[in-house]
């Protein structure tokens, strides 16, 4: 790796550039969170803090609601926290090269004579920040992207347990454990990583040995003991987490889902692709049309010399790049699940490890300007698409984001609407309201799932519901969102509802323009509003 990267540790710089820069553009040409309201939904199950939510284990809610103990609750806030989630995950990338490089019974591709630990950890950060799931992707904070940095820093302390003794390597049992376990908070998808990892520990004769001392069996104990109060709210909450785990799959296999789960290998490491063709392009006055195709067949053969496993990559990279997809697609053939590419998020974590264990070939060939020009050239890609995406969609015929802050803003306008404790309705409706409302005074309404009375609702209940006023909230979404039948359906239930629980119906339709930079938008968010007064 001649002349590879810097001989000063500036990989904390690349982490740094790319987390602000991805936050300013999301922040800046973003109407909105995602669409799918997986992000409001996480806010409101932050609402009320306990051991579960009637889908997800606890940790993502547990994260938002101390985010937002201290941050408003605006977009550009909750964009930040996603992309310090980035961040996390790029450091603990960083610590992983950083274990390779220094242990040559852990990897085939030890550090070199030439080569400094913060060269790897460059590139290994480089790469890493390139991929999908730590990119275009990442600032949608859900269930999904919140188990990146767990699963890396996870991945960190156990071959720390399996290299260190004394005090270091007891405390990096018990980070181990405590990782693991906020993993499987955060998802129980976890388990595919942590049968990785006692698979891995069977393979490598540095785990095998591993097993002669205390540690595994501590650490064991340890991650049983970090996760029982969430296993007694499980039981006491008639396993309702695991019936959601056991709903995603029907017993049927899906090929087409099962071949792009398994092709984000690749299609999430397309900007490696870009970063291998730019390296190769080199200003030149000469440079002719046969050239720049022979160019382009040579970054397309580097991409996938880069990115290709092969045995000699070394057990461990191969073990911690490869199982999570290959006991993910084995579970998804039985059955048990039905995959989708957004579950490969996470599982893609140590693709810069395997990078990195492949520097020989054919890493050694590319210079310090050239990668330096790989990461500029990158960061201006984002600006720019990202600038012109949002010119798109804030024209008035653009509509890329749902205009729900502008749904809750003329709602908490309203006259009818004073002193709200609670809504309910369609469920990421009511989260979007509970967290756009009264967003300057944190004067939020309590969300709720469908009606304060409700199965779901009574998971978490609200003490009191019926001696605060409350709003139901009924939307027409996008067809790519949820069926016009949803919203008939949901008017139809909340009005047998009110019947039974107040005298009259009151209600009000809202028809909100998604915002625009300029002009008035033609695209327009429907939305029936159902009161309710307290008794």
């Amino acid at each position: 790796m001649n002349n590879l990267v810097p001989r000063r540790p500036t990989w904390p710089y690349l982490i740094l550039i790319h987390v602000l820069l991805w936050w300013l553009v999301t922040s800046l040409f973003n109407r909105g969170l995602d669409n799918y309201g997986d992000m409001v939904e996480n806010y409101a199950w932050a609402q009320s803090m306990d051991w579960g939510t009637f889908k997800h284990p606890p940790l993502v809610a547990w994260i938002v609601h101390a985010w937002f103990m201290w941050m408003p609750t605006t977009v550009w806030s909750y964009y930040l926290l996603a992309w310090l989630n980035v961040g996390l995950t790029l450091w603990g990338i960083a610590a992983l090269a950083k274990i390779f490089a220094l242990n040559a019974s852990l990897s085939n591709s030890p550090l070199r004579s030439n080569e400094t630990v913060a060269d790897i950890q460059w590139t290994a950060v480089a790469f890493g920040s390139l991929l999908f799931p730590l990119s275009t992707l990442a600032s949608k904070y859900n269930a999904n992207a919140v188990l990146l940095p767990f699963w890396v820093w996870a991945t960190v302390f156990l071959l720390k347990s399996w290299l260190e003794k004394g005090w270091r390597g007891i405390l990096s049992t018990v980070a181990l454990a405590l990782f693991a376990a906020l993993g499987m908070l955060g998802k129980y998808y976890t388990g595919v990583l942590l049968f990785g990892f006692f698979i891995a520990s069977l393979l490598h004769p540095v785990g095998r040995r591993w097993y002669r001392s205390s540690k595994p069996y501590v650490s064991l104990v340890l991650f049983l003991i970090f996760l029982m109060p969430h296993l007694q709210w499980v039981k006491a909450h008639d396993y309702i987490t695991f019936k959601y785990a056991e709903e995603q799959g029907d017993g049927h296999v899906s090929i087409k889902h099962l071949i792009s789960f398994a092709a984000s290998y690749y299609y999430y490491a397309v900007l490696l692709w870009l970063a291998a063709f730019i390296c190769l392009l080199r200003p030149d006055s000469e440079h002719n049309s046969k050239q720049s195709i022979a160019n382009i067949t040579k970054s397309v053969s580097m991409f996938f010399k880069t990115t290709f496993p092969r045995a000699s990559d070394g057990l461990l990279c191969l073990a911690f790049a490869l199982l999570p997809m290959l006991i993910s697609i084995a579970f998804a053939i039985t059955g048990f699940v039905e995959l989708t590419a957004h579950w490969a998020i996470p599982i893609w974590y140590a693709l810069p490890i395997l990078a990195i264990a492949k520097r020989q070939r054919p890493m050694d060939s590319i210079t310090l300007a050239q990668l330096w020009r790989v990461m500029l050239c990158i960061w201006t890609l984002v600006a720019l698409v990202g600038a012109g995406r949002g010119v798109l969609v804030n024209t008035p015929y653009g509509q890329i984001s749902i205009p729900r802050e502008t749904l809750a803003n003329a709602i908490a306008q309203d006259p009818n609407t004073q002193h709200i404790g609670w809504v309910s309705g369609m469920w990421q409706e009511a989260a979007s309201l509970a967290y756009f409302m009264d967003a300057k005074n944190a004067n939020h309404p309590r969300a709720l799932p469908t009606t304060p009375d409700s199965k779901d609702a009574l998971l978490n209940p609200l003490k009191d519901w019926q001696h605060m006023n409350g709003l139901i909230v009924c939307v027409l979404l996008p067809a790519k969102y949820a069926a016009p039948a949803d919203y008939l359906a949901c008017k139809s239930n909340t009005e047998t509802w009110l019947q039974a629980h107040q005298s009259n119906i009151d209600k009000k339709t809202f028809n909100v323009p998604a915002p625009a930079w300029f002009g008035t938008s033609v695209a327009t968010l429907t939305a029936t509003v159902y009161y309710y007064h307290a008794q």
